[in-house]
């Protein structure tokens, strides 16, 4: 189990354009309904499709599956 500090270093290497969409849609999906929540992934989903990360993430892919480096924020 890591430790808060651990689990925040982690994270920080993580994309940061999905992980707050991603928080977002969590908390959003215990008071709204389905319908509202797929127009609410939709948005998402065109944001993080625009963002560097997606491409740093395919990159690292197509480049023999590397480990993505995502720029801190």
């Amino acid at each position: 189990m890591l430790t808060e500090a651990a689990q925040a270093i982690d994270l920080a290497g993580d994309p940061t354009v999905a992980l707050g969409p991603s928080r977002e849609q969590v908390m959003k999906a215990l008071i709204r309904g389905f319908d509202d929540l797929l127009a609410v992934e939709q948005d998402h989903q065109q944001v993080a499709g625009a963002a560097r990360d997606i491409r740093e993430g395919m990159a690292a892919f197509a480049e023999g599956r590397r480990s993505p480096v995502f720029p801190r924020k």
